[in-house]
């Protein structure tokens, strides 16, 4: 996986014609709505992605940043040790 490929996310559920698609922190974003594109992104997330996902995201992540004992560390956790929490997240900001 180079620095450019992050896994897109499409669920196969309903919701997503509420929730929107994945969140996309391409471009430059405003600061008076950057909390606001956080805490939707945080719920999106949480809504269609499970401790699989959240771990594989922090994976990618440490990979990405050349962390890479650290992502097989986190690897070896299995997965219902590892807590779902917004540290799962890191998606959106893996390129940044």
């Amino acid at each position: 996986m180079t620095k450019t490929e992050i896994r897109e996310i499409r669920p196969k559920d309903i919701d997503v014609k509420y929730y929107g698609e994945e969140p996309n922190f391409d471009g430059e974003i405003l600061a008076t709505r950057y909390q606001w594109l956080l805490v939707g992104s945080f719920s999106w997330y949480n809504r269609f992605c499970d401790r699989t996902s959240a771990k594989e995201f922090i994976c990618d992540y440490l990979n990405l940043n050349n962390r890479k004992a650290e992502a097989k560390l986190v690897r070896a956790i299995s997965d219902s040790n590892f807590l779902q929490l917004m540290a799962g997240w890191p998606e959106f900001h893996a390129e940044g």
